[in-house]
């Protein structure tokens, strides 16, 4: 099952310290924060007591964080 979830920037922001992930002048996002996006959002819709499993997870590019774009 594939799945997409969108989080807005504050949100985003939240999960980590954007300062930290600078990647050639522009920040990014964390490949934890990805993880992060899918449990907090599957527990969102599953109730805080389901169980959420992540397997053969890959990233393959960067995301850029940019506030009209989050």
């Amino acid at each position: 099952v594939r799945e997409c979830f969108q989080v807005d920037a504050r949100t985003l922001r939240s999960w980590f310290n954007v300062a930290d992930h600078v990647v050639y002048g522009m920040e990014t996002v964390p490949g934890a924060a990805h993880l992060n996006a899918v449990v907090q959002q599957q527990l969102a819709m599953a109730g805080e007591q389901a169980r959420v499993s992540l397997h053969q997870v890959e990233m393959r590019s960067v995301v850029v964080v940019r506030e009209q774009l989050v």
